[in-house]
């Protein structure tokens, strides 16, 4: 059965999509997580390799023909990411990676200096690299593709859609991040670099909330009057020209 790969940052939601899939899936599941194996998320980040070690070992050992097993995890380095799917191809079982693009921040559980020293490590998604592909923002795709026995049910055309829907929603991640980040440390009105050759004038506070529907209306906005043209600097220059609507 296959391997899923959970990937986002830190209290972005990856359990609440990991959950979505067992409800969708008519499949026998195992899910792994730092939370099941004990980790606090201090641990998470002093004893990283112990953790990628255990949940190595729990793929090993679950995954077979009968299971569907998910990684609950931040999954935030390539090299983790690639020896994953290295034993899904072992196996001769699908393998996909599922993206939460939520945007919460840190909370009661996750602790600032914490949340941002993971945040700090994450490696995005290779959209040529066969151990970040297929990939999906959707629960729903991502399990109608797993439980699928043909190769051929991601046409090409849909993929390539989906891939640009996660290469926007990473960009656009990284962008609220260091607006978010900006605010904590400067004036109201300042003007800060968000990206290369894109300047934001910040004349007020915004929550995570509000950037997080920004960017979900910005998503749909950008699909369906810019499908031809997806340069991140363009991109970033409309967005922050879209954030300063909001009063």
């Amino acid at each position: 059965m296959p391997l899923l790969l959970l990937y986002g940052k830190p209290n972005s939601g990856k359990s609440e999509l990991a959950t979505q899939v067992q409800d969708l899936s008519s499949m026998s599941t195992k899910v792994v997580s730092p939370d099941s194996l004990s980790f606090t998320p201090e641990e998470q980040v002093k004893r990283q390799i112990e953790l990628f070690r255990s949940i190595y070992s729990f793929v090993q050992q679950f995954l077979n023909d009968e299971t569907l097993v998910i990684v609950d995890c931040t999954n935030h380095t390539k090299s983790f990411r690639y020896e994953l799917f290295c034993v899904a191809r072992e196996r001769k079982t699908r393998f996909a990676v599922l993206v939460s693009t939520n945007e919460k921040g840190p909370n009661e559980k996750w602790a600032e200096d914490i949340y941002l020293n993971l945040v700090s490590r994450q490696e995005q998604i290779l959209e040529k690299s066969e151990w970040d592909n297929p990939n999906f923002i959707a629960a729903e795709e991502c399990v109608e593709y797993l439980m699928k026995k043909s190769d051929k049910i991601v046409k090409r055309a849909t993929q390539i859609k989906r891939q640009i829907n996660v290469s926007i929603a990473v960009f656009l991640n990284n962008v609220c991040q260091k607006i978010i980040s900006m605010q904590r440390v400067t004036d109201l009105e300042t003007t800060v670099q968000v990206c290369e050759g894109v300047y934001f004038d910040c004349k007020k506070i915004y929550s995570v909330d509000e950037l997080q529907l920004c960017k979900t209306e910005f998503i749909k906005f950008w699909m369906d009057e810019h499908r031809n043209n997806q340069e991140n600097i363009d991109m970033g220059t409309v967005f922050v020209e879209w954030l300063s609507k909001i009063k």
